[in-house]
């Protein structure tokens, strides 16, 4: 069902699957749902910048946009840190537990490895797992 959308500016339309009786868009928290809801201008900048006609295929585009580039970067951080300490994290984190690094496994420098290292694994795995969830 179309629904027209206070966007006038922009002529565009937000998709529902479902009627939203007396309910709104606006700034707040939309009363029918537990969703938030966009308000005009965001909403006319989202489809701006995405040169869509449509509120649910713009914000799927930057949505998806938006997991891709973090995921690179991501990626890109652990490749770092692979080419760096010449091994995957799992081998990295077995060896800093047995004190089995070329470096002393307590100096400042390894520790922040560690943690810079372990944050990109745990978020890479988190945004990829959103990802599935989401295509």
């Amino acid at each position: 069902m179309q629904i027209a959308d206070p966007l006038v500016e922009s002529g565009a339309t937000h998709t529902q699957a479902e009627s939203l009786d007396s309910c709104s868009l606006s700034v707040e928290w939309d009363r029918c749902s537990t969703m938030p809801a966009l308000s005009p201008d965001i909403g006319a900048h989202l489809l701006k910048a995405t040169r869509s006609q449509d509120l649910d295929e713009a914000f799927e585009k930057v949505f998806s946009e938006y997991l891709a580039l973090k995921i690179a970067h991501l990626e890109r951080t652990i490749d770092r840190m692979e080419e760096k300490w010449e091994m995957d994290f799992p081998t990295f984190k077995r060896r800093l537990a047995e004190n089995n690094l070329p470096d002393e496994a307590y100096a400042y420098d390894v520790e922040q490895d560690f943690w810079k290292w372990e944050e990109a694994e745990t978020l890479k795995a988190h945004y990829q797992e959103v990802q599935a969830e989401w295509t």
